[in-house]
């Protein structure tokens, strides 16, 4: 199954240059047939006597200078093809649409109803996502009782992993919790690009108007929301 998967997957990077082979191979023939001194004799001559009456008519070298020349051009071409077993991915299926990431930081964060904490267990979500994106484009914004852009939008993923580890409440100039503050920073990330995109938003809590700053906003763009959740409800 190994080796069919491998016959599946082979390609030519450069298959124009096959292309050469049959120009190459008309030459080669017009060459064989000019220089072929008993072509003219064949035609009027019984082959057994040609045979007889000249010299290593009846040996088959195959290893003559024009033979190996023949072996090295089509070689030739074949490596300027470039030859793969390796699929290449295509830069038409490449994902260009950016995610904007927009942690909450505040206090409330830091409750261990989610072992080691809530901020703690966002900020490993937010790892594994990063990891499965690749070098996807995407932006880190933090938010409390303001939002602030951390990393504009990257292909970096280490670069916002180096910035996501110290990020708490501490850190913010002012306490709250305001996710519809991350809408603007939001719309200016999302501005430098030609495709739409999608606002993730990792928090343990909103408002009524908070819900409807967000439907409002997302109405009149073309971006997405997704929304995890991150605490335990409390008991009834």
């Amino acid at each position: 199954m190994s080796d069919l998967m491998m016959l599946q997957s082979f390609h030519f990077l450069r298959p124009y240059w096959l292309l050469l082979i049959f120009p190459l191979l008309v030459i080669i023939k017009s060459f064989y047939q000019r220089n072929n001194n008993l072509r003219v004799w064949r035609k009027v001559m019984s082959a057994e006597i040609l045979q007889h009456l000249t010299v290593n008519a009846g040996k088959n070298n195959k290893l003559t200078p024009k033979n190996v020349t023949v072996i090295f051009v089509l070689l030739a071409c074949i490596v300027a093809a470039g030859p793969s077993r390796k699929q290449q991915p295509s830069p038409f299926s490449e994902d260009k649409s950016p995610l904007i990431i927009a942690l909450d930081v505040s206090e409330s964060m830091n409750q261990s109803d989610i072992q080691p904490s809530r901020l703690l267990r966002a900020k490993q979500k937010i790892i594994e996502l990063l990891a499965l994106r690749g070098d996807a484009n995407t932006a880190l914004i933090a938010y409390a009782g303001s939002a602030h852009t951390v990393i504009p939008i990257t292909s970096d993923s280490d670069m916002i992993r180096h910035f996501l580890n110290p990020l708490n409440n501490k850190l913010m100039p002012k306490s709250g919790k305001l996710p519809q503050a991350t809408l603007p920073l939001a719309q200016a990330l999302l501005q430098t690009t030609q495709v739409p995109g999608t606002l993730l938003i990792l928090g343990d809590g909103a408002t009524p108007e908070t819900a409807r700053q967000f439907n409002r906003f997302f109405k009149n763009h073309p971006h997405q929301l997704i929304v995890w959740a991150i605490g335990k409800p409390p008991l009834q």
